[in-house]
């Protein structure tokens, strides 16, 4: 019985330190590394995807509008710089749009005889999936 409570205390001391150690020397690295993704621009990105119909065909010849939104060096609190930009579906419904930075994107469709559609992304990455399906 005493080797289990010895056992019991030694593990809650052991994961206590560890949870000390991990906060005190990797939490604000990890903190900081999260708030500086999450605000500010991603160089060089490759937004790209394929346009699907309600039967989840692929959908040729359809215009999307991509608003590409950036912080260009400012203060981080709000974005400094907006694009729009129009790309078109390939015959196999494949879009794809090269940016040359961006923190947050927004596509938007309008076709006459389907919904009006949109989506939008923050930008973590230099290459960015997204498919949209259109009703």
């Amino acid at each position: 019985m005493r080797i289990n409570l010895v056992s019991k205390k030694s593990i809650i001391v052991i994961s206590a330190i560890t949870i000390l150690l991990f906060s005190y020397y990797l939490l604000p690295s990890v903190l900081k590394n999260l708030w500086k993704s999450a605000h500010s621009d991603v160089q060089n990105v490759t937004v790209s995807g394929y346009v699907y119909d309600r039967d989840k065909k692929a959908v040729s010849s359809y215009t999307l509008h991509i608003t590409n939104y950036y912080y260009e060096g400012g203060d981080y609190d709000g974005f400094g710089g907006s694009k729009v930009h129009q790309v078109v579906s390939d015959e196999s419904g494949y879009y794809e749009l090269k940016l040359d930075k961006s923190a947050f994107i927004q596509i938007d469709s309008v076709k006459e005889g389907y919904t009006k559609s949109l989506k939008d992304k923050y930008i973590y990455d230099q290459s960015v999936k997204i498919d949209f399906y259109i009703k």
